[in-house]
């Protein structure tokens, strides 16, 4: 059995990067397939520090159908933006049970993140299948 193990460790791996990838990149999509386009301001920055480093939030302000919103998002990114605050920022939201998801309309950071999920997923599960066949068959 511990001879194996490489190989399943591999192949859960593959699978696991391949399918939050996916997920990551088709609820992006979904957002500005089904979501409104519209300009937001952000009015704040706010900081946050943890172990794997800072992560930046942006506080948004739009305008929906029920009227102005003002919300927080992920910005995704260790880097601070270099507009100064407040500044414009085409958005895509998607609003579900009067919660809004929101996905920045030119993030390329998060595009080439979640494709890179998706790529290093299929790496691993082509090294599982060519270590299944090299092994086995």
């Amino acid at each position: 059995m511990e001879q194996y193990l490489p190989l399943i460790v591999v192949g859960i791996l593959g699978i696991a990067f391949f399918l939050v990838g996916l997920f990551m990149t088709m609820r992006d999509r979904r957002i500005k397939l089904d979501g409104k386009k519209t300009l937001a301001k952000v009015i704040d920055l706010k900081e946050e520090n943890s172990s794997d480093g800072v992560t930046y939030r942006m506080v948004l302000k739009f305008s929906t159908s029920k009227g102005g919103i003002t919300q927080e998002m992920d910005y995704s990114s260790g880097f601070k933006p270099k507009k100064e605050i407040p500044f414009d920022e085409q958005i895509y939201y998607l609003e579900k049970d009067g919660k809004y998801k929101i996905v920045l309309s030119n993030n390329k950071f998060k595009s080439i993140f979640n494709y890179g999920f998706t790529a290093v997923g299929v790496i691993l599960l082509s090294l599982f299948v060519y270590l299944l066949y090299t092994n086995f068959l």
